[in-house]
């Protein structure tokens, strides 16, 4: 049960995955309680600036966006001066 397999393509967090991976629930959680933590420190560090923060973690902005609805992160536009 939960056994996710990706293989040469696009994952969530945008790095290409060259190798079959089999994942069980426990690791998926894990690594999924991973990527969100990082993507909302990176956020936190980028005061909410998801361009930066994209940027930061070397993906696209719109795969930071993707990621962020996953995972029900808010997006919180910046005022413009």
């Amino acid at each position: 049960m939960g056994n996710r397999t990706c293989s040469g393509a696009e994952t969530r967090s945008g790095i290409v995955a060259e190798v079959k991976v089999s994942t069980n629930g426990a690791l998926q959680a894990t690594l999924d309680r991973a990527e969100r933590q990082t993507v909302e420190k990176a956020l936190a560090q980028t005061h909410g600036n998801v361009a930066e923060a994209a940027a930061m973690l070397g993906i696209l902005r719109t795969s930071l966006y993707r990621i962020m609805k996953h995972y029900g992160i808010a997006y919180l536009p910046r005022a413009r001066n």
